[in-house]
Parts: structure tokens; sequence; C-alpha cells
């Protein structure tokens, strides 16, 4: 993430090395392998040791040494051409905390390159890795349930470019929004405002309605978004977004579809006919709204408040409560913190910004770094800007998404959706019971050769709830469950009680 990644991510000096390890996961060691930390890895069977050798001769000497053979500890060749190998590392060690050192014979150039994109890799695996967290349980509800929603809304792939020759300005809720905000609502007849999440009740809080929202969380602040006060504006969201607070929103809603992570959410909006062109919504809700911008064809986009970066107090703007992502912060530099979905939207941006020169961008922000990488103008530029005429932007807006068009979707598909994928889901459940009664049985020998198994097994695979749901997942949570587990019955056996889990709550859901 070049600037991003550079300056963040945890470069340990030799004086700093032992004082910092405890609140490590994970070292990574760039140059010849080192027995010196094998006390402190075997203190926890989640730790791990990843050294680096970019010197072929050092890095097969060091792969026949006893180092190797150790459970902890990974010993690989490092090329920077090799991005297979950060792939390999970053999902491997997923959900670990990581922290980098160069050992004595190391070049510290060279390492600094190699840690950077290793990072890189991490923190993009990382946020991927945590869609699954609750092993896709939130998101399958959401979608399950925001089906018949759905059908109370407009399309918004039929909105795209309706909003040519227009100025947008996505709005983010960073401290830095407060310097602006007061001066936006000079300007609400002319500039369209979007925003989403904590900005939309940032913006109330300082008198200002956005033309649009978007929403993309599955799992909001319940508080922060009930207490915001434009429930009648249109209300862009994804199916993933939480159904119980879209069921609250009382302004005409807009579906977009996703660029989902999660195949089951693709699978079951396309079975319910819902075919579209895949809308890449980037990391954040501030990348939903400009991804939106654009869709909509305006010829400029000005951002503000999209800071990414804050103070340790002041989190939000408006003061707006942010304890519950004070553990998230991660020092940036003295008395600057940032997050690692902050620094993977900022990526996202900058990358959006160069796809799309056709649109003027603009900075409206002042943050004490700047990750965006768009010219920044001060208030009086933007007032001498040559802005559309004032109108009423409010009714326009309504009368646009008015006349777009409704999603076509059947109740009766929709209905016969949802019943078969309950029933793969039950299937699927009843043949991991008969899998594990056969473990049962063979005990301790192995069933995976017993043609009643295999049998059984083909049947389970052939379920769109193991395709499209089980199998998916399994290729996320693999890494951490069989990290120090190398038995192949074991590792068999994992991945069916995995399977069992994942399963028995699910059902919970869908029976309920």
């Amino acid at each position: 993430m070049g600037q991003a990644l550079d300056q963040s991510f945890p470069f340990l000096k030799k004086e700093q090395l032992h004082s910092q390890l405890e609140q490590l996961d994970a070292v990574c060691l760039f140059g010849s392998s080192d027995d010196s930390l094998l006390s402190w890895v075997e203190q926890s069977k989640e730790r791990a040791l990843i050294f680096l050798e970019e010197d072929e001769h050092l890095f097969l000497k060091a792969k026949s040494g006893a180092l190797s053979d150790h459970p902890q500890v990974r010993i690989l060749y490092y090329s920077k051409e090799n991005l297979e190998l950060f792939k390999q590392i970053a999902w491997e060690f997923v959900f670990l905390r990581w922290g980098y050192f160069v050992l004595e014979g190391g070049c510290p150039e060279r390492a600094q390159e190699c840690f950077a994109l290793l990072e890189q890799y991490h923190l993009r695996v990382d946020l991927l890795a945590s869609e699954y967290q609750d092993r896709g349980l939130k998101v399958l509800s959401n979608v399950f349930s925001n089906l018949s929603l759905v059908r109370q809304s407009k399309r918004g792939s039929s909105l795209e470019g309706s909003c040519r020759g227009m100025t947008a300005v996505v709005c983010g809720a960073g401290p830095s929004l407060n310097k602006v905000a007061p001066l936006l609502s000079q300007l609400q007849n002319q500039l369209l405002i979007i925003a989403g999440g904590s900005a939309v009740k940032a913006l109330n809080a300082q008198g200002i309605t956005p033309h649009l929202i978007a929403a993309i969380d599955p799992d909001p602040s319940y508080p922060r978004f009930l207490e915001q006060e434009s429930f009648e504006t249109p209300f862009f969201y994804q199916s993933r977004f939480n159904h119980d607070l879209l069921y609250r929103s009382q302004g005409p809603k807009v579906w977009m579809p996703s660029q989902s992570l999660i195949p089951l959410e693709s699978y079951l909006l396309s079975e319910c006919g819902l075919y579209s062109e895949p809308f890449d919504a980037g990391w954040t809700v501030a990348n939903f709204c400009t991804s939106l911008a654009a869709h909509l064809g305006v010829e400029r986009i000005i951002f503000t408040g999209v800071d990414f970066v804050c103070g340790k107090e002041a989190v939000y703007a408006s003061n707006l409560h942010s304890s519950e992502h004070q553990e998230c912060l991660i020092e940036w530099q003295k008395g600057i913190y940032t997050r690692k979905d902050w620094l993977m939207s900022a990526d996202w941006t900058r990358s959006f910004v160069r796809n799309h020169p056709h649109i003027q961008w603009m900075n409206l922000s002042s943050a004490p770094i700047d990750l965006l990488g768009v010219p920044e103008i001060s208030f009086e530029h933007l007032l001498k800007l040559d802005l559309p005429p004032e109108t009423d932007l409010f009714a326009k807006v309504h009368a646009l998404i008015e006349e777009a068009d409704s999603v076509a979707i059947s109740p009766a598909k929709v209905d016969q959706v949802r019943a078969q994928m309950r029933c793969s889901f039950e299937t699927c459940f009843q043949l991991s019971q008969k899998l594990l009664h056969l473990w049962e049985q063979a005990y301790p020998a192995s069933p995976l050769e017993d043609p009643h198994y295999m049998l059984i097994q083909h049947d389970f695979e052939q379920e769109i709830c193991y395709e499209k749901c089980l199998a998916p997942l399994w290729d996320v949570w693999k890494y951490s469950i069989l990290r120090t587990e190398f038995h192949p019955l074991a590792r068999s056996l994992h991945r069916l009680l995995f399977f069992q889990s994942v399963l028995e709550t699910h059902l919970s859901y869908l029976r309920s």
C-alpha cells in the first residue's frame, strides 16, 4: 500500500525486540535463521516464527538445519517476484499480531521492501477473513431476510449516469469534517451530499441532511444509526446490510448489487433473478459512497471528512462516541492513529481515483496526514468553482429515484429459494452426522477409504450448501485451525467437525 504501509507496520529494532514480543503472535525475520527466539515461540501454540532468506545457499543450509522441523517455524526463500509466497504467509498466519525484524547480516533496505509488501497482503487477508469471523452467519441472515425488502426497492443500476453535470460531496466522519460542515450548509442546493455510516449522524449534529445515504455494514452500531435524523433520505444499500435497521429506514430504498466475498450471498440473489454486474463497494462505506457517486455520473467528486487518520480522543467529528473503536486504532505517528480498514480504504480510494480520470477529484479535508492523494482545495476555492445553479436538490433526487426501475423479484421465487437452501443445509447436516458416526465406528482406524464413507462424502460435496457456504468458509478457517496440526487423519476430522459446527449455527437461524 505504498506510503501507508511503509510507515505503519511494526518494524522492530534490536533494542525493541524482546520488550515487544509479548504483544505479538508472529515475528517475521529477514536474514539467516536464528534460534534465539525459540523460547518465546514455544510459550504458546499460537505463536510463529517466519524466517525469510534471500540468499539461496543460506536458505538451503537453513532448511537442512534443526529449526526447519519445528512445527511453529517456517523457513522460506524470499523473492519479491514471488507474490504467491506473500499470499501463503498472510493466509497461514491470518488473524495473528505481527512484528518484523532484520537479523544480523540482512539488508535493511531490502527487508523494508519485503516487509511493506508482506504487510500489504497481511492487512488485505485479515480484512477478507474478517468477513467470515462469525462464519458467515450475519451476512446469510441479512441476505435471507432482506429478500423481502428488496421487492420494495428501486434498482440502483437503472440510475447509472442520472446525475450528470452535478458535483458530489462524499462525506466521511473524520475529525476534519468539523471545520467544513458548517460551510456545506450554504451549498446544499448546489452540491449533492452523499454520506454513510457515522458521517450521517455527524452531519445531522451540525444541521445538515445529506441528499443520499449509503450503507453496507452487516452489523453497524444500532444507537448511532437510530439516533441520526435522516430517515426520509433515499437509502442506497447492499443485501448484506443489517435487516432490522434496513426495515426501520423510512426513505426510498435503492438496492445495489455487490461484489461479494461470500459466494452464498451472490448465489441466493442470482437464484432469485437479481442478475447484475458486480458493484465494487470497496472496504468501507466511504468507498461505497465514492463508487456510488461515480456510478451516478457526477462530473466532480469532493471529499470531506474522509481522513483515514485521527487523534487518540477525537476519532469522529461532531464529538460522536467512539470508545468501541479505541482498541482497533494503530499508532501511525506520535499522536496520530489509523485502523486496518482505513488503510485499505485509502488504498482503494487512490486506485479508484487513478482509474476514473474523467472525474475531477478534490479534497476539502485537512487531515494531519494526506492518505487520499487527491488535490486539496480550500472552501474559498470551492466557492469560486463553476457549480450548478441553485435548485431544490432534495426534490430532484427524490424525483430521479421515483422514476428508477423497481426491483422485479417474485415472492414465490424467493420462498422457493429459501426453502431449497434450508433443505440443502438440513441435508448436509444429516450427511455430516453419518460421516461422524463412521469415524466413531472406525476409531482408532480411519474410515476415509471405506466405500460407504466415500459415497456419503461425495453426496455431501454435491450440495449447494457445501459449494457456496461450507467449502469457502473452510478455505479461510483451515489456516488457523490447522496451523500446528500436520497429521492427515486429524486434519480430515478437524474439517468435518468444523462443518458440523457451522451447520449447527446456521440451522439455528434457518429453522427459526
